[in-house]
């Protein structure tokens, strides 16, 4: 990612992010993110309509931290992070060269835990409130699939609820498309806004299940190019089968580097995820064949059900999974 702009540099005696904010860049389809420029380096100031979530105040708290989050400082309703250029993970397969740096950053944050922190959010709701014109426009099967495996999701959520294990801090929205690769050996992640106390398998979960929703995005794109000669169907299967295959190397090194990291929750996890890429789909611009191709996955999975999912993700899959999914 490049941007070629003239910009205000700020000294180290006016930092602020709000100066920052006023004198940065706008950044296409980001619009509470601008690009400054802070001292020789370039940053990424980030604007909320609320006060700075207490997660991204503990980041910047603890270097240990700040140093994976790349964190400088926040004012009310700003906060500033060192830029990172690099390639998004939506934008490619995943990558097993990739598990070794994720764990390292993932660790990194799940080790410390978050006393008195509060809950982190989630992105979106399972099922969130849709307005006459969305209900108008959004098409009939995308629709019934949501409000269908809606109850699968609350079952799911409620086995989540009962979880005994020890909150650390999490991401919150720990998505493909939120994880930059900077180099073969390094991976950072942007976007904090949902940071809080959680479970590490949430976040996961949110991973995985983004990787399989931009693989559906990347079967449907080469399906259409009118040069390919293969079905949809087996693009499909390509894609989902690399994010299998991603998905069980990561689950067993997590569990040899870290045995106290609970995936024992991961299915209703990858359920609940699912469910809410799915409510993504439904409000951006989108292929007919996409939404179909979605709701498809989306409908397999809930049938699947959590315990399925679990073995299909950590690699204890049965021919009953894969035929499943």
């Amino acid at each position: 990612m490049f941007w070629n702009a003239n910009f205000h540099t700020t000294s180290q005696d006016e930092l602020s992010a709000e100066k920052l904010w006023h004198s940065g860049d706008t950044i296409k389809n980001h619009p509470r993110v601008r690009l400054a420029q802070l001292g020789e380096q370039l940053a990424t100031v980030h604007r909320l309509n609320d006060a700075i979530p207490s997660g991204i105040r503990t980041l910047i708290e603890y270097p240990e931290l700040a140093a994976a989050a790349g964190f400088r400082f926040n004012d009310e309703n700003f906060y500033v992070m060192d830029f990172v250029e690099g390639e998004m993970l939506d934008t490619f397969p995943p990558d097993s060269q990739l598990i070794q740096p994720l764990l390292q950053q993932m660790l990194l944050l799940w080790r410390f835990r978050a006393e008195g922190l509060p809950e982190a959010k989630r992105e979106r709701p399972i099922i969130g409130p849709i307005t006459p014109v969305q209900y108008v426009n959004m098409p009939d099967t995308v629709l019934s699939s949501a409000y269908i495996y809606s109850k699968t999701v609350s079952n799911a959520l409620q086995r989540l609820a009962t979880r005994d294990t020890e909150l650390a801090i999490v991401h919150g929205d720990l998505k493909a498309d939120n994880i930059v690769r900077v180099n073969s050996d390094s991976i950072r992640f942007i976007d904090w806004e949902c940071s809080g106390a959680g479970h590490p398998e949430d976040d996961i979960a949110s991973l995985l299940a983004s990787l399989c929703v931009y693989g559906l995005g990347r079967a449907v794109q080469k399906a259409l190019d009118p040069t390919n000669d293969l079905s949809l169907d087996k693009h499909v299967t390509q894609e989902i089968d690399a994010v299998r295959s991603f998905s069980n190397a990561l689950l067993q090194q997590l569990h040899q580097k870290a045995p106290e990291i609970s995936t024992d929750f991961i299915g209703e996890a990858f359920l609940v995820s699912c469910l809410c890429r799915l409510q993504g789909i439904l409000f951006v611009p989108s292929s007919e064949a996409m939404r179909l191709t979605t709701t498809e996955f989306v409908t397999r999975t809930m049938q699947g059900g959590s315990e399925l999912i679990r073995t299909w993700l950590t690699g204890d899959a049965t021919a009953e999974v894969e035929e499943t999914l």
